[in-house]
């Protein structure tokens, strides 16, 4: 079985509850040995750092990779890599990728309701 969840680009909140969702490249490399992708924070303005889910939004280069997070994690910012496998290679610079991300408050509980695809 293979579960997901999917939403739209925004930024808000709901009642006590910020989120910032989104998809960004930054046109430059964001291996280990590279400088990290940042995703700005800023305008969701949550209080603390808050709940992420960082991920690749599709495969780039010949070299296959997955989000990491790169040391920075605040209320502002989060810094990712797209770690690289070595199975070609021992280097881990990797070129430019698209992140993808899910951020609310912390401990924000996602409550589902009935679909009317459901039957």
């Amino acid at each position: 079985d293979v579960g997901w969840i999917a939403f739209s680009s925004a930024t808000g909140s709901t009642s006590s509850t910020s989120f910032s969702i989104g998809t960004a490249n930054d046109g430059t490399d964001d291996g280990v040995d590279d400088s990290p992708h940042v995703i700005d924070l800023t305008s969701a303005n949550f209080n603390d750092n808050p709940d992420i889910v960082v991920s690749l939004n599709g495969v780039w280069g010949v070299d296959g990779s997955w989000a990491r997070g790169a040391g920075v994690w605040s209320k502002d910012m989060q810094h990712a890599y797209a770690e690289e496998d070595q199975i070609k290679s021992s280097e881990r610079q990797h070129v430019d990728e698209h992140f993808a991300w899910a951020a609310f408050t912390a401990n924000t509980d996602l409550i589902a309701t009935a679909s009317a695809l459901e039957g």
